[in-house]
Formats: C-alpha cells, structure tokens, sequence
C-alpha cells in the first residue's frame, strides 16, 4: 500500500489529500491544493492547464466554502491566464465566477462586465444553442435582478428559457453521468464521488421549471400577477412532463412548491392562491386557478 501511494507524482498525492479534505475542512484543502500548486508552479510550461484549473478550484473554495470572494477574485484571475489557450471552457467559467463575486460583493458594473464576456466567450466556443451559454444568460439575469433591474433580467431569462426549450433531452442527465463516470474512473474515493455527483447536480440548474420560477418571479415583483402565475405554470406542467415518472418525483416537485411558498411570503396577497396551485399540480383534483398562457 506504502509503495503504491509513493509511485504517484508529489503534486498528484496533494491534489487527492485535498479531495478527501475539501468535505471536512475547506482550510486543509486549500493548504494541500496550495502544496500542490507550488509543485506544479516550478515547472509551469508542463503544468500550465493544470495550474489554472488549481486557481479555479482555490477560487471556488474561497467563494463558496469561505464565502472570502476578495481572494476568490484574485484566484480566478490567476486562473485565466494559465487557461486561455487551452481549456476554453474553465476560461470562461473563470469570468461567470467572477461575476458572481461581484454581484455577491454589490459591484454590479463588474458582474455584469465579467458575466457578458462569460456569454460572449461560450457563443463563440459553443453556439447560442448550448447549456452553458444559458447558464451565462441565467448569470446575467441574476446580476440584473440583483441590481434591481427587472426588466433586463426577464429578458435573460426569457431568453435562457426558449434556448433551454430547444436542447436534446436530458442533455444535463448526459453530463451528469459523464462526470460520475469520471469520478470512479479516476479513484474510488467516497469523498471525491460525492464532490463530482454535487458537481454534476450542479449542471442541472438552471433547467426549464427553475427558469420559469425565476420569471415568474419577476412578472410578480413588477405587480403583472397573471403573467406570473403563467409562468408558475409552466413550471410545475414542465416538471410533470419530464420528470413525473421518476421515483424523487414528489421530492423534486416539493422543492419547487417550498421555492413558490417562500415567495409567498413576499407577497401575502397571492398566498392563497399560490398554495391552490401548488394542491392543483400536485393532485390535480380541481379547477387550474390560472391557466398556462404563451408568455411570447
């Protein structure tokens, strides 16, 4: 066992003493990823891509798990110049993470900057018909909501949704498994199968229902309560549709409900009917308080 685990490169034997490490304690990741990186950072012509995906995983720790998005920022620009030329696509989650940061830090003008050169960069590398040019889009209607700006932000996720409506089927199921498969193919470890499954669920969102909730929303914070309704709809006609035969249905359906219900409680006017529709999708035993309409 001794000798198996010697064989493995310095930087390699880091990198998975992190992995194990990132569940329990984001401080012992970040200093075995950091052991890892000074590894690799002597011999940077070798490592180059390898070395920005480090910055990237540091970023993410910092911004999510430290919630420290000054050093979160300053990871992810480290990232982009190891991963320029050759992983085009971290290149440009490296700026969707940026801004995030910057929405989460209140500097709108920079979220927005760094969340359109996200989109900028997957339409060229992508196409527009492409999940991650429509997670940029969702970004940007997040900053535009963020910031208060309703009008902009229902038009992102518009977009985002006609774009979604489009795509192959369980496209985001695909990723999913691809990412799993990778983690047994690459260890074992329980720990580094769990991160790559919360990983792949991650490439879940946004999918259609979780885009109309976000218009929904939208249409009821600027008084267009019908409109809103439509779109709440739409989601929970999305959710029966294409997940309704899987045994986590109702799971998954009480997730979107307790979204609904917590909105609810922004708006205690539209309580009750709120909660008419979550009874009406998820028994159907009476009358639909507002039919679904075409939003275009």
């Amino acid at each position: 066992m001794g000798s198996c685990f010697s064989s493995k490169p310095e930087h390699v034997r880091y990198e998975e003493t992190a992995t194990r490490a990132l569940s329990h304690s984001a401080d012992q990741a970040i200093y075995w990823y950091n052991r890892s990186l000074k590894v690799k950072l002597k011999k940077p012509e070798i490592f180059t891509v390898s070395i920005g995906k480090t910055y990237l995983l540091l970023g993410t720790i910092y911004a999510g798990k430290k919630k420290n998005y000054d050093l979160a920022i300053k990871h992810f620009k480290k990232a982009l110049s190891y991963l320029e030329h050759d992983d085009k696509r971290n290149f440009a989650l490296c700026y969707f993470l940026l801004g995030d940061c910057y929405v989460k830090q209140g500097s709108f003008s920079a979220a927005y900057d760094n969340m359109e050169i996200s989109l900028d960069l997957r339409i060229k590398y992508f196409g527009e018909d492409d999940y991650e040019t429509v997670m940029s889009l969702c970004g940007l209607g997040f900053v535009a909501k963020a910031d208060g700006n309703y009008d902009l932000s229902f038009k992102y996720y518009a977009r985002a949704r006609k774009i979604l409506a489009q795509l192959p089927p369980n496209r985001a199921q695909m990723e999913m498994r691809s990412v799993i498969e990778e983690a047994n193919f690459k260890g074992q470890e329980k720990d580094y199968v769990d991160l790559s499954i919360k990983k792949a669920t991650a490439l879940l969102q946004p999918d259609i229902a979780q885009v109309c909730f976000f218009l929904g929303e939208l249409a009821l914070r600027v008084d267009l309560t019908v409109k809103a309704f439509a779109y709440f709809n739409k989601m929970f006609d999305y959710l029966k549709k294409h997940h309704g035969e899987k045994l986590n249905y109702y799971e998954i359906f009480e997730s979107q409900a307790n979204q609904l219900r917590k909105l609810a409680q922004e708006f205690p006017e539209d309580e009750d009917n709120i909660e008419k529709l979550i009874s009406y999708w998820r028994d159907q035993p009476g009358e639909n308080p507002v039919l679904i309409i075409d939003d275009d």
